[in-house]
């Protein structure tokens, strides 16, 4: 495509998008009216291309990537010669008993007060 050829591509399709949005009302599903927005949104750099990431991006992260050698921490087995003992899949049970103090028992609530007479 030619320069101009795309400014009359980008130009046409903006002019699409605004008859689109003052289109009068639309009524959704649900019988809501949905109103054109009150400003549309500039899209002047646009030359009818796609947006995303594209392979030039791409070899941009290749160099920020780093090695993931230097986080890495090598663990060296313990040199004392003690060897470890092996499980021998049997568990061990202690019970233990436990004390508990008396507690005193909770009085009762004093009875409530009778009501009081009323003279009409």
């Amino acid at each position: 495509m030619t320069k101009d050829n795309e400014e009359k591509w980008v130009d046409m399709t903006t002019k699409q998008i605004q008859i689109e949005a003052s289109s009068g009302n639309k009524t959704a599903d649900s019988g809501q009216t949905v109103h054109p927005p009150l400003d549309t949104v500039p899209d002047e750099d646009w030359v009818g291309g796609t947006w995303g990431l594209f392979w030039p991006d791409l070899e941009e992260f290749e160099e920020l990537k780093e090695d993931p050698e230097k986080y890495i921490k090598k663990h060296y087995e313990d040199k004392n010669g003690e060897a470890h003992p092996l499980a021998d899949l049997t568990a061990e049970i202690s019970f233990t008993e436990s004390l508990t103090c008396p507690k005193e028992k909770t009085p009762p609530p004093p009875p409530p007060p009778p009501p009081a007479v009323v003279l009409r």
